[in-house]
């Protein structure tokens, strides 16, 4: 209400301080434009509660199906690892295999790392 108060008064000072129509139809004029404003906001409101309920309802809609794959992806997991346990084959043995794998190619990155930066040095320690 107070910027709609502030626009009004703005509104009337320079229309009057332009001197071109007389105070009386100032005032209507600035009436009319505070209800088309406040009709303006007012449907503008109407508009965003429309999207938010629509939004709201979207997400509603994208939860229950994230819920219902992620429920057939656990699903899915269980039978493969009674699968695999019915082969012989243990999950937890062969992600650890994989975890040790990653570490020991980490442990010969950082190796070689070591190896160059080194012969750097050398090299710059030789070139002094």
């Amino acid at each position: 209400q107070t910027s709609s108060a502030q626009h009004e008064n703005a509104v009337l000072s320079r229309l009057v301080s332009e001197g071109e129509k007389r105070v009386g139809q100032v005032r209507e004029e600035a009436s009319l434009l505070s209800n088309t404003l406040k009709a303006s906001l007012q449907s503008m409101s109407g508009e965003m509660k429309k999207q938010v309920a629509r939004l709201r309802e979207e997400r509603e809609m994208l939860t229950s199906s994230l819920r219902a794959a992620l429920d057939r992806a656990a699903l899915e997991n269980t039978a493969l690892r009674s699968q695999l346990a019915a082969c012989g084959v243990s999950v937890d043995s062969i992600l650890q295999g994989v975890v040790e794998k990653m570490m020991e190619e980490e442990k010969q990155r950082e190796q070689v790392k070591q190896k160059e930066l080194l012969r750097q040095q050398d090299a710059a320690s030789n070139e002094q």
